[in-house]
């Protein structure tokens, strides 16, 4: 992913230069303006969601037969979220969010510009300000993607500076954008067709009857690439499985710690003495135990482990 901040500016036929104004002032009369609009004035992608950015698509690594394979057999639960998010129509060209988190896109995070709400008042602001973000996908550069980024803010017809404009270039150029660099980092994708990975897959798929969702990509940004250029591609599976046997040892550890408290509790007289009653041969709590070891047991086997992941996080 990679962050880039743009601060646009148009000017008219007037002496102060860069921005119209270079602080804000009240409005008198018809008088030109910056604002948002003009951070919207060029169109970057259609109202499908295709970027327009010259080469924006060309890096994409292809996926090889096994993750095409996984991604045909992933559940479609793009309504459900359209449903719960209040979404009428998402973009995309009909195509499911699986297949569109294997493509790059790029989020406009927030625009800002003039005053609103309480905030309102009859001036005209002195900026323009849009924040944008690049998530990238295998085979694409960060820097190489905000370089196409730059280029599309020049292509517009704006002279594009990494800093505060010089009263030289605000008096020389009519557009001007201040396009700023916010780093970024590579994307990853651990292949499927490891001998790791068909294992881990084999276990777990056994593990569950066959009903594990596998995803050749996921949406995340987590800077994986480190262990891509130290030769260790597989280390992805590796971190998997420690995440999911690091949820089981969670559950169990809340499992026992919730079995004493409850013993102690029930031997300060603050709960039945029914629960302060002690194993005979291993001189453990075991009916707190028993009782909280079918509570987890059933927390665990009916919900999906995302939301056991999130409840132990808490």
């Amino acid at each position: 992913m990679i962050v880039a901040l743009l601060l646009l500016s148009a000017v008219a036929a007037h002496p102060r230069g860069w921005a119209d104004a270079r602080e804000p002032f009240h409005v008198v009369g018809n008088v030109y303006s910056v604002g948002s609009a003009e951070v919207t004035s060029f169109l970057i992608a259609t109202p499908k969601g295709h970027v327009l950015i010259d080469g924006y698509y060309d890096d994409v690594t292809p996926l090889g037969n096994d993750e095409k394979r996984a991604l045909g057999e992933m559940p479609v639960n793009d309504a459900e979220l359209q449903r719960e998010l209040g979404i009428a129509k998402p973009e995309g060209s009909g195509k499911k969010l699986a297949e569109l988190l294997q493509q790059p896109s790029l989020n406009i995070r927030g625009l800002r510009s003039a005053y609103v709400g309480e905030r309102s008042q009859n001036v005209v602001p002195d900026t323009a300000e849009a924040s944008l973000d690049a998530r990238l996908v295998k085979g694409e550069d960060p820097q190489k993607k905000f370089d196409q980024i730059e280029a599309f803010v020049r292509k517009q017809g704006y002279y594009v500076v990494d800093r505060e404009p010089t009263m030289e270039e605000r008096r020389a150029h009519p557009l001007i954008a201040r396009v700023v660099y916010g780093g970024g980092y590579r994307a990853s994708r651990t292949p499927m067709n490891l001998p790791v990975s068909k294992a881990l897959l084999q276990v777990i798929q056994g593990a569950t009857a066959g009903s594990t969702v596998v995803a050749p990509t996921l949406g995340g940004s987590v800077p994986m690439y480190i262990f891509e250029d130290l030769g260790l591609p597989w280390i992805g599976v590796a971190i998997a499985a420690v995440v999911v046997v690091g949820v089981m040892s969670v559950l169990f550890a809340f499992m026992l710690g919730t079995a004493r408290i409850w013993f102690a509790l029930a031997r300060d007289g603050l709960l039945p003495a029914w629960f302060a009653r002690v194993h005979p041969t291993y001189g453990t709590p075991y009916r707190p135990t028993l009782i909280t070891g079918v509570f987890t047991a059933l927390v665990a086997g009916a919900l999906p482990i995302v939301q056991v992941a999130e409840l132990i996080n808490i």
